[in-house]
């Protein structure tokens, strides 16, 4: 007849296998959550970096567009107080040509007054050039914001989910 410690030994052997492959299992699992978290975390460094990347481009491109129009601003703001001064200066020319002279200088003064006219065609082409000027500016902003937005967007990951960084 066998004894009971012979009797035991093949369950005791099963015990020891059951528990190394738990062991096994449980150092495997272990493993594979750290390896999640390395990748997680990977992820959302290079989410988060994406993320301050687009917001620079963002910011650069909308202080970009801000300098545009503040010198497009101070050429319409000196374009016009040019004219002021010019037509100032014709208008009182003028008055004081009419003023003062006889017929042949009110000949005179019709002639100037064709040359002030003329002054004033060549301003107003002048003036529709930097219209034309200011409206290519304003092209320009505008295609800055959309690359800026496009960049932003690209930069973000698609429906929210995480994306790794690629070295």
């Amino acid at each position: 007849m066998m004894s009971m410690n012979e009797t035991h030994k093949p369950f005791a052997s099963a015990n020891e296998t059951v528990k190394l492959g738990l062991q096994q299992w449980h150092e495997a699992v272990q493993a594979w959550n750290a390896a999640l978290i390395e990748t997680t975390q990977t992820s959302l460094e290079a989410w988060l970096t994406l993320r301050e990347q687009a917001g620079q481009a963002w910011f650069h491109a909308a202080g970009r567009a801000q300098d545009v129009m503040q010198r497009e601003q101070a050429l319409w703001l000196q374009a016009g107080e040019q004219m002021r001064a010019q037509v100032k200066a014709n208008t009182e020319i003028a008055g004081r040509w009419a003023e003062t002279w006889n017929e042949a200088g009110r000949t005179w003064a019709a002639e100037s007054g064709q040359a002030v006219q003329k002054q004033a065609q060549a301003a107003q082409a002048q003036m529709s050039q930097m219209w034309r000027q200011a409206t290519d500016a304003q092209t320009q902003v505008g295609a800055m914001l959309n690359e800026a937005a496009e960049t932003m967007h690209a930069a973000m990951p698609a429906n929210g989910s995480r994306s790794r960084a690629k070295s």
